[in-house]
Formats: structure tokens, sequence, C-alpha cells
């Protein structure tokens, strides 16, 4: 499980970024991927004595309330900035005149967000 969670985070939170700060885009990256690094890196270095002091059940239950922090912060935002036209649909870009509606000739068009086949930067 949380492997999926990872798999879908990775994908999602470039497209997110990509969406939410369009002119932007490198440096929104940038602070995303070192902020998860550096993280990783903190939780590294304190999961083991964390896990000598109090066993590895409290360090894991320790990790559990800034996950839980940030799903709520996630859920919170995305009501936030949920779509108000009832559609479900938000603002996304139009397709031009010349554009195929299936990305790269896909016919299922497995990328259906236009965030994600974007080459704008």
């Amino acid at each position: 499980m949380v492997g999926c969670s990872i798999a879908v985070g990775n994908v999602l939170a470039p497209a997110i970024v990509k969406r939410d700060y369009p002119g932007r885009t490198s440096l929104a990256t940038g602070i995303y991927s070192a902020c998860m690094t550096g993280m990783a890196a903190f939780a590294s270095a304190v999961t083991l004595p964390l896990s000598d002091a109090i066993g590895w059940r409290g360090a894991l239950g320790i990790w559990a309330v800034p996950a839980g922090t940030v799903t709520l912060l996630w859920l919170w935002r995305s009501r936030v900035n949920a779509p108000r036209d009832g559609r479900g649909r938000g603002n996304r870009r139009r397709l031009g005149p010349g554009t195929p509606s299936r990305p790269c000739g896909h016919r299922l068009g497995s990328v259906r967000s236009q965030v994600a086949v974007s080459d704008r930067r």
C-alpha cells in the first residue's frame, strides 16, 4: 500500500506542480524534490536511534504523524482548489483545431490530462 501511494504521488506531483505553477515549474519542482530528499535523509538519520530508544513500533508511530498531517493538508487543498462549475473538469486548457484528440496516437488515450502532455515551459 505504501509503495502504491509513493508511485501515484511521484506521478501526480509533477503534473500538479505544472498545473498550479505554470510560470515557475522548474523552481517548484526543485523545491519539491529538495524537500522530499531532505526529509528522506532526516528520516534515515533519526529512525534508527528512535527505534533503539522506543522500539520499532514507536518509531513507526512517530512517522505516522507527519504522514497523516500531510494527508489532511492534501485533502484540504484538494477541496479548496476543487472546480466550481459542477462538471468536475476544472480549468483545462482547450485543444486547438489541429490537436489530435488522442495523444501520441494511442487507441485508448492512456494520457488524458492535457497538463501531462503539454509542452509549455
